[in-house]
């Protein structure tokens, strides 16, 4: 990815976090700190949602032997609700169809991030509290 383009999911990725920070009630989710440089050496790979050549969303992942871990999922806010969050994971999970399981973790109360995952056949692995009465849920989908 160019400055420019990384500039662009950078600045989606703080207002799609900005929004789940808001709904789980905490604010140090490690990807707002995030910067261009942290971005470019992140050694995920990256999948973008354009419409009319502007991003609207975006995955990232890292592989290691037969196992996906979905590091990113973020959706612009003006773009929830229209299937942008739900063509990208079915992206990934077609894309990467040699792999065994997939992993991915969010905050148990995003509400629509554990729907879309448990509609996908992620089950949830386990659960660790990160602050006060704040959560994150693991989950795993495995493919026999």
């Amino acid at each position: 990815m160019n400055s420019d383009e990384i500039s662009t999911l950078l600045n989606l990725q703080r207002l799609a976090y900005t929004f789940e920070a808001n709904l789980i009630g905490f604010y140090d989710i490690p990807t707002l700190k995030d910067t261009i440089q942290s971005l470019q050496s992140c050694n995920e790979t990256f999948y973008g949602y354009l419409r009319k050549s502007e991003l609207c969303g975006a995955i990232s992942y890292t592989k290691q032997a037969d196992v996906i871990d979905i590091c990113r999922l973020v959706v612009h806010p003006k773009n929830f609700r229209e299937g942008i969050g739900r063509a990208l994971l079915e992206y990934l999970l077609s894309t990467e169809c040699d792999a065994t399981r997939f992993i991915v973790s969010t905050g148990q109360k995003n509400t629509p991030a554990v729907k879309l995952y448990e509609q996908y056949g992620f089950k949830i692995k386990s659960t660790t509290e990160i602050s006060h009465d704040v959560f994150i849920v693991h989950f795993e989908r495995k493919i026999i």
